[in-house]
């Protein structure tokens, strides 16, 4: 696997286990609360996620080719951390740049490191921006089969509806794998906002590379199948644009772990 898939895969792990706001966010759209527009934009890890969506994209071009004279002056900040936190354990580099965003108990050297990851941040405001409005938006409108089962109990209690949720999918397992699930998605359409920022001409099915992932036709067919940025990814009569697409059939989205790679 390429250090960028690590790296990719790092923080996406960091964005898909801090669930708590997700958690909150849930019980308001169980519970048929009307502001869920307002927490979703109130969420501070919109900001957070966008920043990493940027930072995948910059890393993705350092690695991938030689830079220009200005690329070099734009994306100082993030060369200046690679060099002062070493890639060759992705995950452990997601996690201190994580750390360094969040900003608390921080050491000399990651107060520094604070500095320069602002200094990105900074320079990169106009498209940390626009890529934060777009994740909010689709956090705002997404909306799986659960999210349509709640829209249609409304105004039940948060007790009576949850009732019926369990009724439907059998167990509190299945209701928190659907949420999950729908929210890995999400996450999958948002790596394409990416591409629009960038210019990427092409995408890339990944997988985690591990035990756990499934061997079922459709995957096996569409790893590392490199399509279009605009296209779909077609194999075994299926369609998807992104690893979650609510079109492909359930046991090809749920819990899936897949991710994108941009080109």
């Amino acid at each position: 696997m390429r250090k960028i898939d690590k790296l990719n895969n790092g923080f996406l792990n960091i964005i898909e286990r801090d669930t708590a706001p997700t958690r909150r966010i849930n019980r308001a759209i169980i519970d048929g609360e009307d502001d869920i527009k307002k927490l979703v934009e109130e969420d501070q890890n919109n900001k957070r996620d966008a920043t990493f969506y940027y930072m995948i994209a910059v890393l993705s071009i350092i690695m991938s080719r030689s830079l220009s004279r200005k690329e070099k002056t734009s994306y100082a900040p993030i060369i200046i951390l690679t060099k002062m936190y070493s890639t060759k354990n992705p995950e452990l580099f997601a996690k201190k740049m994580n750390k360094i965003f969040v900003g608390r108990g921080l050491s000399g050297r990651e107060k520094t490191a604070k500095n320069v990851l602002n200094r990105f941040i900074k320079q990169g405001k106009k498209v940390i921006d626009k890529i934060q409005r777009k994740i909010i938006d689709i956090r705002i409108k997404a909306r799986s089969e659960i999210f349509k089962d709640v829209e249609r109990l409304k105004g039940s209690t948060y007790k009576e509806t949850k009732k019926e949720l369990l009724k439907k999918y059998n167990s509190k397992s299945r209701v928190t794998r659907a949420l999950r699930t729908e929210a890995h998605a999400e996450l999958e359409r948002g790596k394409l906002i990416q591409a629009d920022e960038f210019g990427y001409t092409h995408k890339i099915w990944k997988t985690r590379n591990d035990s756990r992932v499934r061997k079922t036709a459709w995957h096996n067919a569409v790893t590392d199948k490199r399509v279009p940025i605009d296209s779909e990814f077609r194999a075994v009569g299926m369609r998807a644009q992104y690893p979650g697409d609510v079109r492909l059939p359930v046991g090809e989205r749920i819990y899936c772990r897949c991710f994108l790679i941009m080109e």
